[in-house]
Order: structure tokens, then C-alpha cells, then sequence
């Protein structure tokens, strides 16, 4: 019913793109590792501040966006309190965010498991976000890893775009997904989360604590060439441990920054999360702690304190 209703509003949908040209709001892509926190630096974020993000509400409207903000408005609490919960990055109820893969994978062409699109040209896709941040007539957010993974290639259709470059320490990035891997399937074997580049080089490494780290130092030179290719203005850097400590901090940074696209975001009432710290050793299991601290040191060149 779904594609039903996107496909049937997505013509209409498409001519209406042809008014918006003018790009009047800024457009912030957080990238993140894989159990980087991105879902809850988007949470604390569209809590906290009047800032435009794709709600799960929103997201059902993947073809036909604009149709989908306007009927948005008659649902979404603009004043909600996130959960602050997420399960593998997808989070419950209409006004949370969504990481809106639908969206992305049909704007980048992209079938089945494949994140890297060899289209070059984006005017389409340049087309609907700035619908969608004019209509909303609000600074965007986008979290989504389709679009991390072409971000370099975008940038070049969209050249005024800015990234938050979220981080939190690699080790635990790690442990992170050797729990994620035993919780979601129960297998320590099955991979989880985001394929980089090298995908096949990843996946002939047998030992799966090795292919996980190797996995996330691919990512990590991947987001590093992205950071790279924006320049410190155009970067926002937060770490997990800034939102752990003073999570309004992590909310005045952002705010500042969207400050110097001279835009000032309205605060909402403080909605603050009661965190239990995730970087903590006592998440490490103790049968995979000797090969983690082994193969961290291999492919990061230094013991983790």
C-alpha cells in the first residue's frame, strides 16, 4: 500500500519540485561509524531545537516528500520529547527521526545491499532537499549511511552542504558491533552494519573480531577523505563523550553553528536524556577481550588504554 500511494503521488510530486531553486536553507549530514550514536545526536537535537528532520511519519512519503510535509503538520508534536531509545538505529513512534533509507536508495539507484551509487549526476536529489528544507522553511538534518557513502560525490551537486562529524572511540566502536552482531542474530559470524568500499577484502578475513575491526578502520579512512573534503567552517565536530557529559552543550554547539548561515533556531523546553554510559569496559565480553585488544593494536597501531 505503501509504494501504491508513492507511486501514485509521485508525478504530482515531481512537478511541484520545479518552484524550488533557491537554496534558503542549510543542509547538516551527520556521519558517523555504525553504532556511532548519530541516532541520538539527531534525538537530542530535534528535542531541543526547531530544526527540520525526516520523522517516521515523514518517511512513509519517500517518493513524494512535500505531499508528506504537508500532511505532517497535522500530526507531529513540534514540541516532543524523544525516547532517546533506538534499536539498530530505527526508533519508535511518528515524531522521532528516521533514517529514511527508501529515500535514498531510490534517489542513488541503489538494489539490494549496494551503498555505492555510480550515478554522477544529482540534480534530482538537489532538487528534493531543497523542497524539502524550503517547505519545512527549516535547516536540515540527514542522517543516513547511502548518503555518508556518496557524500564525496554529492558534494559536488550540492557544494553549500555542511556535515556534523560525529565520533566515539573506535574500541568501543568495535565492541560495539561484536555485541550488535550477538545480539541482533546471535551469531558472532554475521556481519553487521555498514559495508565499506573494500567489502570482499573485509569479508575474506575469517577471524570475525579481526573483521570487525578491519571493518571499521575501512569506514573510518572513508569519513576521514570525507572530512577531508570539507573545510573546518563547514564542519561541526561532536563525540559521544560531549553528549554523555553536558548533552545541552552538544545542543548549544549545534546551535551556534547554524548561526553562521545566519539562521537562528528556536529552543524548545529542555529535553535532556538520562544516558548509562556505553563506553565502559564493562560491556567488553571477557571470551572476545584478548583478540579485540590484539587486532585494535594490528590495524590502529596502538594499545587502547
Amino acid at each position: 500500500m505503501l509504494n501504491l500511494l508513492n507511486e501514485t503521488l509521485y508525478n504530482e510530486n515531481k512537478k511541484l519540485l520545479s518552484k524550488f531553486t533557491k537554496e534558503s536553507y542549510p543542509i547538516y549530514f551527520i556521519i558517523a561509524q555504525p553504532r556511532g550514536a548519530s541516532a541520538l545526536l539527531q534525538q537530542l537535537l530535534t528535542s531541543n531545537l526547531e530544526v527540520g528532520y525526516i520523522s517516521n511519519f515523514l518517511a512513509k512519503f519517500y517518493k513524494a516528500p512535500l505531499f508528506g510535509i504537508e500532511l505532517e503538520k497535522s500530526f507531529i508534536d513540534k514540541n516532543y520529547k524523544s525516547s532517546f531509545l533506538s534499536q539498530y538505529g530505527n526508533t519508535d513512534g511518528i515524531n522521532e527521526p528516521h533514517e529514511w533509507g527508501w529515500f535514498w536508495k531510490d534517489m542513488l539507484d541503489l538494489k539490494g545491499d549496494k551503498h555505492y551509487t555510480n550515478m554522477n549526476n544529482f540534480d534530482f536529489l538537489k532538487q528534493n532537499l531543497i523542497s524539502i528544507a524550503n517547505t519545512k522553511e527549516l535547516p536540515l538534518i540527514i542522517d543516513n549511511v547511502f548518503a555518508l557513502s556518496n557524500l564525496i560525490k554529492i558534494k559536488k551537486s550540492l557544494p553549500n552542504i555542511k556535515i556534523i562529524n560525529m565520533t566515539r572511540d573506535l574500541y568501543f566502536i568495535c565492541n560495539s558491533i561484536i555485541n550488535a552482531r550477538l545480539s541482533k542474530s546471535g551469531n558472532i559470524d554475521i556481519f553487521y552494519g555498514h559495508p565499506p568500499k573494500n567489502i570482499e577484502e573485509v569479508l575474506k578475513i575469517k577471524n570475525p573480531i579481526e573483521q570487525i575491526v578491519f571493518q571499521v578502520k575501512s569506514i573510518q579512512n572513508e569519513i576521514d577523505a570525507i572530512v577531508n573534503n570539507f573545510e573546518e567552517e563547514q564542519t561541526l565536530h561532536i563525540d559521544y563523550e560531549d553528549i554523555y557529559t553536558d548533552s545541552f552543550s552538544v545542543v548549544e554547539k549545534f546551535h551556534t553553528f547554524v548561526k553562521k548561515d545566519n539562521i537562528n533556531l528556536n529552543f524548545k523546553k529542555k529535553h535532556l536524556p538520562q544516558l548509562s554510559y556505553r563506553n565502559s569496559s564493562d560491556l567488553i565480553k571477557s571470551e572476545y577481550k584478548e583478540e579485540l585488544d590484539l587486532y585494535y593494536k594490528k590495524y590502529f597501531g596502538n594499545k587502547h588504554d
